[in-house]
């Protein structure tokens, strides 16, 4: 349900969702507001979660097909910016579920850095990761991985890419 959601982020793919149509009249449409362009679909799943309890049918029902045109810095920043203003959107909501656990959301915004800060590495910008990776130690300040990434940031770039093939064969 909506605790899932928070801690393995946005699993659902849209088209693979059946909902009553109840239920949209309660919790409404998809928001279409700027903020979170890009990112409704999560902001839906966030809204329906909180009220309904989510069924997962581990079988392949849909095709999705991914492509990586278009995967650009600028659609990549774009898409976090949005993911970012649902995080803060539902940062209230959050609090309620996670009452006992005050640093859910410190986990939560270091997750989100280290993974944008990934993703960043995969648009080969370094210096954008670094600045990513710096803020997910801000909220884990001991967060191996993300110290090992901030690090590895700071390295020559043709040096992470061999390193980065080195753990590919390994792997």
């Amino acid at each position: 349900g909506y605790k899932d959601l928070w801690e393995k982020g946005n699993f659902i793919i849209t088209s693979s969702v059946v909902a009553q149509r109840g239920c949209f009249e309660i919790i409404g449409l998809f928001d279409a507001s700027k903020e979170i362009l890009g990112s409704e679909d999560m902001d839906m799943w966030y809204r329906i979660a909180e009220r309904y309890k989510l069924k997962y049918i581990d079988e392949p029902l849909v095709q999705y097909l991914a492509r990586r045109s278009g995967f650009n810095r600028s659609n990549v920043e774009r898409a976090y910016a949005s993911a970012a203003a649902v995080i803060q959107k539902h940062q209230p909501v959050l609090a309620k579920y996670y009452a006992n656990d005050k640093d859910i959301l410190k986990r939560k915004w270091s997750k989100f850095y280290w993974s944008f800060g990934l993703t960043l590495l995969d648009c080969r910008d370094p210096k954008g990761a670094h600045v990513q990776f710096k803020k997910a130690l801000g909220y884990a300040p001991f967060s191996i991985k993300a110290r090992v990434y901030y690090l590895l940031t700071r390295l020559d770039p043709a040096l992470v890419l061999r390193l980065k093939k080195l753990k590919q064969r390994i792997a």
